[in-house]
Formats: C-alpha cells, structure tokens, sequence
C-alpha cells in the first residue's frame, strides 16, 4: 500500500507540475478582429421561463451583428415557448422536438439542421455574457476547428462557503481544461460557451449517444479527437460565461453527481486517465489511513506526499484566480475546500455510479 500511494501521488504531482508550466507557454495562435463569419447561437431549452428574458436582452445587445438565435424545446412544462414567440425577432427560430425524441443532445442535434451559420455557438439559457462575446468568439473561428472559452461562477455573489467551494472547483476544472489544450491532450470542455463549425457539428452529433442525459460537450470533443485535434482555449475575459451558484448543498452535489455519471462512457485515454488519476490521489488517502489502524503504515510518508500535493494545488488555483479574475480572499477558504476535496471527489463518482440521475423533471439511467 506504501509504494502504490508513492506511485498515485508522484504521478499526479508530475503531471499537475506539467500542466502548471504548460499555462506560461505563449500562444502561437494570434488575436485577430475582422473575421466576418455567419453564427448560429444554438440553445436547448426545457422549463426556462425565468431564463428566457436575460438571456435574449444580452443576445440583443451582442456589437456583432451577424448571427442568428435558434432555440430547441425539449418538452417544456412551463411557459418557455409563449415567452419566446412573444419576443418575435427576424433573428429567431424556435423549433419544439417531436413527441418521440427527447433530451439536450437530441435537442441539439435537430437545432443543428436548422441552423444557416456557418460556425454554431453553444450556450445555455441560464448563462451570462458580455456584449463582445460574439465577436471574441467570431475572432478566433478562422483558427481551429472548436473553440473552448469558460464558464465560470458569477463574481458578484454572496461569499458563503458554498458558493466559494463551487467558485474554488469550477475554476480548478475551467484551469485544468485550458491547461490540458495547451499540452494538446484537451478531454474537458462546457457546452455553455463553444463554438464549432456547423458542418463539423452535425457530424459529429450524429455520432455521439443521446441516450446519456449529460456530456453533450465533452463527447462531441472526444468525437473531434478521434480525427483531429486543432482546438483553442479561449482566455480573453470577454469570452468569458458566467451561471449563477447552486442554491443549496442538494443542489450541487445533484449537479456534480450529473457531471459525474457520464465519466463511465469515457473513451478518450486523456479523460480516463486524468479521471481515474484525479479519483485515485484522493480516494486512496482516506483508505491508507483507515487502514493505518490495523496495518503498520508510514503515515509520515503519506503527510509528506500531501504535503507537496497540497502546494501544486494551491499555485495550480492561484494561477485559476488570476487567469479568470477572481479575487483571490476567496483562497483564504482552499484549506478547508482542500480537505474536503478527499471526501467530495472519493464519494460522487461512487454515487454516481450507481443512482439515476434526476434533471428537469426527468430520470436517467
């Protein structure tokens, strides 16, 4: 048990130490202003009343102009679709799936043969944006063929714990997703804030299961890196997304358990590995020391192997809150967050594993 936390904890620590240096290699790709490209904003929709006037106010007051709205129903139970045909833009389409097909992919795949763009922009109803985020994402598409920008937690909230831990762990996720590309391994990316060319989307959709309620985005990239792997992660703070926090404890741990339940569908090696590596380096601490009671472990070896995991993780979320403008008081908390990290990242995935996954009204496998 010694030597098999030695190996966990050295590998994680090399490759984290790797990707931390991979975040101060310069871009070669450059930032460029007039790229006039026809876009498609493609959002999924399913009981989002609430949602629905912000979300074409700041669509409205996009600077660039050359784009087109097109949103699919899934099966609303609310008022979602008066709402929308009541905004009656020459820009929107609105599009209801049929009776016998349901969910966000399938959603997406059918808005995705409506679209007129020639690149779609992938985003969600709850989100928020500023008024560049169409033309920051329009000058990058001559430059890869998916473009990957975040989705962070808004700045302007309560500094609860909850809402710290979830502002700490998206920021750790959003980093290691940019850090990934960088190192031309990518596995992660958020269907909140994509771009891909149409042409390239529906053919990959069309392959993609649209059985697993979750993982819309991150298999449509898997699906991309079985071909070709010309992606970029976008950091300019005006490609930035933002979502509002989860309300409750309840409330994350469903969503995160969501996240989690689409992991055993991997089959990128990037994603496996960085899953099963991200689990084991905190899931195997807490069994070497439950077993320390009953076995002569070197619990002092363990310290100093946490000891050093703790300090890439700490520059790792520092260099998060800097790239992504956080104020950094929040990390006076990431000692905390960090021991509870053990617990949060050992239990999901089990969780996940074996309960159904509850979202809008809806039950999956």
């Amino acid at each position: 048990m010694d030597l098999l936390i030695v190996i966990i904890l050295t590998i994680y620590l090399i490759f984290f130490l790797y990707l931390y240096l991979y975040l101060f290699k310069k871009n070669k790709i450059k930032h460029h202003k007039s790229n006039a490209i026809s876009i498609s904003v493609l959002i999924a929709i399913r009981n989002e009343s609430i949602n629905i006037p912000r979300i074409f106010n700041q669509l409205n007051n996009q600077k660039y102009s050359g784009f087109e709205i097109v949103m699919v129903d899934d099966h609303s139970e609310d008022n979602t679709i008066e709402i929308v045909e009541s905004k009656k833009k020459p820009y929107l389409k609105l599009y209801s799936l049929p009776e016998n097909i349901k969910g966000k992919k399938n959603a997406i795949l059918y808005g995705l043969r409506q679209c007129s763009g020639e690149w779609v922009v992938l985003t969600d109803a709850d989100t928020e944006f500023s008024h560049n985020w169409l033309e920051t994402l329009n000058s990058h598409m001559q430059q890869a063929d998916i473009l990957i920008a975040p989705v962070l937690i808004r700045k302007n909230i309560a500094l609860n714990f909850l809402n710290i831990f979830e502002t700490i762990d998206v920021v750790a996720m959003q980093l290691l997703s940019y850090a990934t590309v960088k190192a031309g391994m990518p596995f992660l990316a958020s269907g909140a804030n994509m771009a891909i060319k149409k042409d390239l989307a529906i053919e990959l959709y069309s392959r993609i299961n649209t059985n697993i309620c979750s993982g819309d985005d991150v298999f449509l990239l898997h699906e991309y890196l079985k071909m070709n792997n010309n992606v970029m992660f976008i950091t300019h703070s005006e490609a930035f997304v933002y979502v509002r926090p989860q309300i409750s404890w309840k409330d994350f741990l469903k969503q995160r358990i969501r996240w989690a339940s689409k992991v055993k569908y991997y089959r990128n090696f990037s994603a496996i590995f960085f899953s099963w590596l991200i689990f084991l380096v905190h899931f195997l601490p807490i069994i070497y020391v439950i077993l320390s009671f009953i076995f002569d472990f070197k619990l002092m070896l363990l310290l100093i192997m946490l000891l050093a995991k703790f300090i890439i993780d700490f520059i790792f979320i520092l260099r998060g809150f800097r790239l992504f403008q956080y104020t950094v008081k929040m990390l006076w908390y990431f000692p905390i967050v960090w021991f509870i990290y053990f617990i949060y990242i050992s239990f999901v995935p089990i969780i996940a594993l074996f309960s159904k996954v509850n979202w809008k009204n809806r039950k999956w496998r």
